[in-house]
């Protein structure tokens, strides 16, 4: 985020009334921690604990003009296309609870709105939610009616 600063701002210039909501997309967990671990033998925990610091500090520090809040990041798909999806599945599935889990720690530190909606997009066995899914990567409107996630 801070690499995006003055473009972030921009952006929010004029929306001091709304409500903004920001996240670490799952396509950013797979490149951005799940690859960088691989490549630079990092741990994900390090990779997750930095990035999830550096990201709500951020936020933090814009909290005092604008209403921003954290989602967490969505279920990773399961597929195991190695051109598209660095990491296999499960790799990737504990990559973004644990950055999940570290985004809650540091939103509560800082009182930072975190809304978590991990849990009702995720089956009883850990799973994205197939009647969710748009196709492998992404997850479809329907997302927005699940009962609880904006309130």
């Amino acid at each position: 985020m801070h690499a995006h600063h003055n473009e972030f701002i921009r952006y929010l210039h004029g929306r001091e009334d709304d409500r903004i909501i920001v996240t670490f997309g799952e396509i950013d967990v797979r490149e951005h921690i799940v690859r960088k671990s691989q490549e630079e033998c990092i741990t994900v925990a390090e990779l997750c604990e930095a990035t999830a610091e550096s990201f709500v500090k951020y936020i933090a520090s814009l909290r005092e003009t604008y209403d921003i809040s954290v989602l967490c990041v969505v279920p990773p798909g399961d597929a195991d296309n190695p051109k598209w999806f660095k990491g296999e599945y499960l790799r990737r599935k504990h990559a973004t609870e644990l950055l999940n889990a570290r985004y809650r720690y540091w939103c509560d530190k800082l009182s930072v709105p975190f809304i978590d909606i991990y849990d009702k997009l995720v089956d009883k066995h850990g799973h994205r939610r197939s009647d969710l899914v748009i196709d492998m990567t992404h997850l479809g409107s329907i997302t927005h009616t699940i009962d609880g996630v904006i309130e």
